[in-house]
């Protein structure tokens, strides 16, 4: 092990008698909240349950979930959480409805519906005044507060199969990037959908922008899946890559000061048992400026039997499988 890579401790923990869908971890009043979908056994509805650091129950949100809209062939709906980038607000979504829920009072805050259940990203501003939704290469922007669609755009001029795999806000609200399938990275004017730069890069992975927006990050995992790129949006030109020893498996992003990104991803440890690979999430903090490798945290559950989640601010991090929850402070 690295001088600079800390194995997790300080775990906590807690199992659940009914099956743990997916979960998100944010910091709000200085401490972890936890939100995770929830099923029981027999039952169609799906719940939501909001739980403090202790595991106490905040709130429980429960959707009725008609049979006709599961799917054939999973026999399960869409279902996607996120908190807002302070925390103050939750957005569910249940198959077609979304919902903006307040995780201080309870109190539903708005609430629409879409005519698909199959979407490829979502984004909240961080004002959190905007969603967005993307299917294929349709981009739908949302009024938070009140469920009103405010303008929609469709970036596929042609008749070729195109797709926008990501999305992301710029910290100043102003600007819309996206990503996707022999989709070149696009700015987008947020107050209206307009398109205000094309780059000649192509990604089909997370991406960020630098909080002065001057830089794009992004991956292409189909190609390079450890490098690292830096697009410099004024010059329309790379201005570095980066390898990065981790298998990289989602997310990235610039830190507040702009001068660091997050990378999560997998590193292999060894074999678990024959055929059974021990690979465990890696969180990487990497100097742009000089391409070193600042921090990697390490997750002591093996990967591969479980599911890893971090806050917006890399503070907590927050694994599950079926019945269990665990987080750690980073």
């Amino acid at each position: 092990m690295s001088h600079n890579e800390l194995l997790l401790n300080n775990c906590k923990q807690n199992s659940f008698e009914y099956n743990i869908g997916s979960a998100v971890i944010a910091k709000l009043n200085n401490n972890p909240i936890i939100a995770f979908f929830y099923k029981v056994e027999k039952l169609i509805d799906s719940h939501v349950l909001l739980v403090d650091h202790d595991f106490n129950t905040l709130f429980t949100f429960t959707f009725e979930q008609n049979i006709n809209q599961i799917d054939e062939n999973t026999r399960d709906n869409y279902r996607f959480l996120k908190f807002t980038n302070d925390a103050s607000q939750l957005l569910i979504i249940n198959n077609e409805n979304f919902y903006m829920y307040s995780t201080i009072t309870g109190e539903l805050i708005s609430h629409w519906s879409e005519d698909t259940k199959h979407h490829h990203s979502h984004s909240i501003s961080y004002d959190n005044s905007k969603v967005i939704s993307v299917y294929q290469h349709d981009v739908n922007v949302w009024d938070a507060v009140s469920g009103t669609k405010l303008y929609s755009y469709n970036n596929n001029s042609s008749n070729e199969l195109k797709m926008i795999m990501h999305t992301k806000f710029s910290r100043d609200n102003k600007y819309i990037i996206h990503s996707g399938f022999k989709t070149p990275l696009e700015v987008h004017d947020s107050s209206n959908g307009e398109l205000v730069h094309t780059f000649e890069c192509y990604c089909t992975d997370y991406i960020d922008i630098s909080p002065d927006n001057k830089y794009i990050l992004y991956v292409n995992s189909l190609t390079r899946p450890k490098t690292f790129n830096v697009w410099d949006i004024e010059n329309n030109c790379l201005y570095k890559s980066i390898d990065v020893d981790i298998n990289f498996k989602s997310r990235i992003n610039f830190t507040d000061d702009g001068k660091h990104f997050y990378c999560q991803g997998d590193k292999y440890i060894g074999y678990i048992k024959e055929g059974i690979i021990n690979s465990r999430s890696v969180l990487s903090l990497i100097n742009i400026e000089s391409g070193q490798e600042v921090n990697k945290y390490v997750c002591p559950i093996p990967s591969t039997t479980y599911d890893t989640e971090y806050s917006s601010n890399y503070e907590y991090m927050v694994v599950f499988d079926k019945n269990n929850l665990y987080y750690w402070a980073l």
